[in-house]
């Protein structure tokens, strides 16, 4: 009976080789690829986070555009536990909300939320779970009505999401790998409670140290400051960085990057975004490059920033570029390039 059940492990083993090659998702925004070490190894989780008001939501909207259109024979899921979904401006990111494979989840409670993502990933008919937020998350008998006074009383207990959090990716950890959906969480960073020790200074996210092992990626967002954007930029558009805290998806840790711009009117800036990433390390300057006024996409031209980008984006040049040696080098990071002291913003002043 020993030996056989060894013999259905090894098998099992030898079947792992196969299932390891996993494929890499290339988002059309070089910020992104360069944190993620060259795209998204899909069947993981991802953990994205930052403090409010940086871009969390839009990028992952963004995400979920790509991944339905390089996945079409397979849905996505956004859970929506701030109940803050913005059709429009999902669209404006690129998902078709209107398209049968997209669905949203307004969950009761935080127990709810687990099942359906549970029951999602086994099936494996989802390619992309994004879970909006972390931090939203509250759980059956955390808040109670007391009696008498019908005023609500709070039962909740120390670290009471990381509690169900931690053992339920740990469970999921498998399955997301076997069916091959990614699993996005955004997470809100918060000062931590000041108990006048020194551990206590700083940020901290909700969820848990744990949740940090048990994520394959966990990236950090940053929203800059307006100072770091041209005059003609700073009310129309946001500016964040992203840094690879942790990625074991066969990449580097603590790459950073600050060229994810986003346009308040019309969500992620692709045109500016992956200018502004060459310019910065000097990569495809044959292609893309700025003469004065005039921005230069391969062998057509446009005058002025905003034509520029338009012309970028509707090029297609961007397969073009991922093509490259260099920029595959860069993105991968077998041959990182330094950064250019004396590089000129791609997105300055006409």
């Amino acid at each position: 009976m020993a030996k056989k059940k060894l013999q259905d492990i090894a098998h099992s083993w030898k079947e792992a080789k196969v299932w390891a090659d996993k494929p890499t998702l290339k988002t059309g925004l070089l910020p992104v690829d360069y944190v993620f070490t060259g795209g998204i190894s899909v069947g993981r989780a991802i953990e994205l986070y930052g403090k409010a008001s940086c871009g969390k939501t839009t990028l992952s909207l963004y995400l979920m555009g790509k991944f339905m259109k390089d996945f079409p024979d397979k849905k996505v899921m956004f859970i929506d536990a701030e109940f803050a979904f913005a059709g429009l401006w999902a669209q404006l990111n690129g998902v078709d909300i209107k398209d049968e494979r997209f669905q949203i989840v307004y969950p009761e409670d935080g127990n709810e939320i687990l099942w359906a993502i549970e029951q999602a990933v086994r099936s494996g008919d989802y390619s992309f779970i994004v879970l909006d937020s972390i931090g939203s998350l509250y759980f059956d008998g955390e808040f109670e009505v007391k009696e008498k006074s019908n005023r609500f009383e709070t039962n909740t207990k120390v670290a009471n999401i990381a509690k169900v959090l931690t053992p339920f990716l740990r469970k999921m950890t498998k399955p997301l790998w076997m069916s091959n959906t990614t699993f996005l969480m955004l997470n809100h960073m918060r000062q931590k409670i000041n108990t006048g020790g020194p551990r206590t200074l700083g940020d901290t996210v909700p969820g848990g140290t744990q949740k940090e092992h048990m994520s394959t990626y966990r990236i950090k967002l940053n929203r800059l400051g307006n100072s770091n954007l041209p005059g003609s930029l700073q009310d129309t558009h946001v500016l964040s960085s992203l840094k690879s805290v942790k990625n074991k998806g066969g990449g580097h840790d603590e790459r950073y990057i600050d060229s994810l711009f986003i346009d308040k009117a019309n969500g992620i800036d692709r045109g500016l975004s992956n200018m502004t990433f060459l310019q910065k390390l000097g990569l495809c300057e044959d292609l893309v490059y700025q003469k004065g006024s005039y921005y230069y996409v391969g062998d057509k031209k446009a005058m002025g920033k905003e034509q520029g980008k338009e012309l970028f984006v509707k090029s297609g040049i961007i397969d073009q570029i991922y093509e490259r040696d260099e920029v595959n080098a860069v993105l991968s990071g077998t041959n990182e390039i330094k950064r250019n002291k004396e590089y000129k913003l791609v997105v300055g002043e006409d």
